[in-house]
């Protein structure tokens, strides 16, 4: 996930190095998240992380990464912005009382979006929970490149298949 990623970003921007990218979610759950920040990082971008204290590992900043609980202020300034699936079934217990909740404090709703600088593209891994972690309708905005993730994940599977067995 992370290679396609990458090469989404590169898509959008010609340099990794010092791109300002702000993952928001169930970090703790993810494994976008740990291969994102260590390939990112890797490329010389700067990383925030962004999510509930409960849904972030207990020692995030020994990755070499910013956090921020406060989304709106978390995603200013940012050249990226990833968002995470709520990854519900792996929960012994449940981290947020309502979808609902989730969404009005870590979700990207319009309004948020609309404070984003220009330029900064949106990601989501997929699937995406509607509601919870965006807003549906900005799933579909020029700036959006969850289509683009699929499409370059299919080409990236290709090469390193190629790689692998030629």
């Amino acid at each position: 996930q992370s290679l396609l990623d990458a090469l989404t970003i590169s898509d959008h921007f010609d340099d990794l190095t010092g791109l300002k990218v702000c993952i928001i979610g169930d970090i703790l759950n993810s494994r976008v998240a740990r291969s994102n920040i260590f390939t990112l990082k890797t490329l010389g971008a700067e990383i925030t992380l962004c999510a509930p204290k409960n849904m972030l590992p207990r020692k995030a900043r020994s990755l070499g990464v910013a956090v921020d609980h406060d989304i709106d202020n978390a995603i200013l300034k940012k050249d990226v912005i990833m968002l995470l699936r709520v990854q519900n079934e792996r929960h012994e217990r449940v981290l947020m009382p309502t979808r609902e909740e989730y969404h009005n404090g870590y979700g990207m709703t319009q309004e948020r979006f609309e404070a984003l600088d220009d330029h900064c593209i949106l990601m989501h891994p997929g699937p995406v929970n509607h509601w919870v972690e965006v807003d549906p309708a900005l799933l579909h905005h020029e700036r959006c490149t969850v289509m683009a993730q699929v499409e370059n994940g299919i080409a990236v599977r290709m090469a390193l298949l190629y790689l692998l067995l030629g």
